[in-house]
């Protein structure tokens, strides 16, 4: 389609970019807001990270209002993964009555059967939805898996105190192996692919098998990716949790597909969905 003769004869402005002084106002009002948003939903002591930073240490501890202290490398994304599970609540089902009310209900009935519920957390991080999975369920045994050992170290660190949960340093796939990691980004963004060596590959099953007497109860799965391979053969496991929680990144890896076997593993069953945040909440039937 051609273009207006008219159109095309005028010249075209060049947007004018922000003056030096409008980017610093635009900043210092981001940061404000931020600050302000953190102060209601975490408490004023929160803030009192800005007092830590000035150490040259590379690790710090905040608090949080109503879940204790957890420490932060600095010039990572571990603040951003505390605002995502305790500000934001990527996890909290509260937001879902019935949800939280038919959880309830299998956990206690896991326990009165005389066994543990299992919530396996695919993709710990630094361990903050393995400790709010146990303040939801503090009977349940919570299996942390976190291929990167900077981040499972941290896990290890801010779990400290938090009954009921194992560490496992391993990426989760469909099939045991070994994973190279891909650390460019930041610490939340570490992707894993298959290699020769390199961090273990566990499946869910070996993950089930570190709580003795458990049943599987709860399966968060956010693996950057990872979850192209995790549910490519062999998807049994599925219809023994109650709930699965599943971030996709086809948004962060466009043209790989990366969601595609998970698509075809929920689409083959009768589960009900439930968008939250950027997860899909699938319900067994």
């Amino acid at each position: 389609m051609g273009s207006h003769p008219l159109r095309a004869a005028l010249p075209i402005a060049a947007p004018e970019a922000p003056s030096l002084a409008r980017r610093v106002l635009r900043r210092l009002r981001e940061a404000v807001v931020l600050n302000l948003t953190d102060m209601a939903r975490f408490g004023p002591a929160f803030l009192l990270r800005h007092f830590a930073r000035l150490s040259a240490a590379p690790v710090y501890s905040v608090s949080l209002r109503d879940r204790g202290r957890f420490h932060v490398r600095r010039d990572e994304s571990d603040l951003s993964v505390l605002r995502e599970v305790f500000g934001e609540g990527a996890y909290d089902v509260r937001a879902h009555p019935a949800l939280a009310d038919r959880l309830d209900r299998r956990y206690r009935a896991i326990l009165a059967s005389g066994r543990r519920p299992v919530v396996l957390d695919c993709g710990a991080n630094i361990g903050a939805a393995t400790v709010a999975f146990a303040d939801t369920w503090p009977r349940a045994a919570v299996v942390a898996i976190e291929p990167d050992p900077g981040n499972a170290a941290m896990a290890r660190r801010n779990l400290v105190g938090t009954p009921n949960h194992v560490v496992l340093e391993a990426a989760i796939g469909s099939v045991p192996g070994f994973a190279a990691l891909n650390d460019d980004g930041l610490a939340w963004a570490i992707q894993t692919e298959r290699a020769q060596r390199g961090v273990p590959i566990i499946t869910i099953e070996n993950a089930l098998a570190a709580v003795p007497n458990g049943e599987p109860f709860i399966c968060k799965i956010d693996i950057e990716g990872f979850e192209a391979d995790l549910f490519a053969r062999d998807t049994r496991w599925i219809d023994r949790f109650e709930v699965l929680m599943v971030e996709p990144h086809d948004w962060l890896l466009p043209g790989r597909r990366t969601s595609r076997h998970l698509q075809r593993a929920m689409g083959a069953r009768g589960f009900e969905m439930i968008l939250h945040g950027q997860s899909i909440f699938y319900l067994r039937p």
